[in-house]
């Protein structure tokens, strides 16, 4: 019987308390039924924030990857390319100042609303925490309306809603 408890003792066995989906088919011996189980298992460990998705298929202990200063939360966006990460975890919104700041440079391809797993960087003196995206965990907007444009060397929608 697969349980949500032998899964999250195999990752915590696991180095770096990680492990990949297919690692932990092999390590749990699944077979058959079990091996579409695990995914659903995993999937809801993720919704409840036991779990982090940290890549393709990865999965890491939400308290392992708060040591790695990873971070989940909600993208609020200015119109000016910056914005700003309001931390899921309480814990983490206790021992920073205010929001993590994100600049234009470290934001890659996410948009105001999604929730994303950020790195974070350095802190300064006052509190404040700075941090860099690492991964889009779930799209505010599945679809985007703007204008597109063709660029030297790779094309662009410029949305309509800044």
């Amino acid at each position: 019987m697969l349980s949500e408890s032998r899964i999250l003792q195999q990752i915590e066995k696991s180095p770096h308390q990680s492990a990949g989906y297919k690692q932990l088919l092999r390590e749990l011996s699944l077979r058959g039924n079990e091996r579409r189980d695990l995914q659903q298992v995993l999937d809801a460990l993720v919704r409840r924030g036991k779990l982090l998705e940290t890549g393709r298929d990865r999965y890491t202990l939400a308290k392992a990857a708060a040591n790695k200063n990873l971070v989940t939360g909600k993208l609020t966006m200015h119109r000016d390319g910056y914005g700003f990460v309001i931390p899921e975890n309480p814990d983490i919104r206790k021992s920073i100042l205010g929001d993590i700041y994100i600049t234009p440079a470290s934001m890659g391809p996410a948009m105001h609303g999604d929730r994303v797993l950020v790195e974070l960087g350095r802190r300064r003196d006052e509190g404040r925490a700075e941090g860099r995206i690492l991964k889009i965990m779930d799209r505010a907007h599945p679809t985007v309306v703007g204008t597109f444009h063709y660029g030297d060397r790779q094309n662009y929608v410029r949305p309509i809603d800044e």
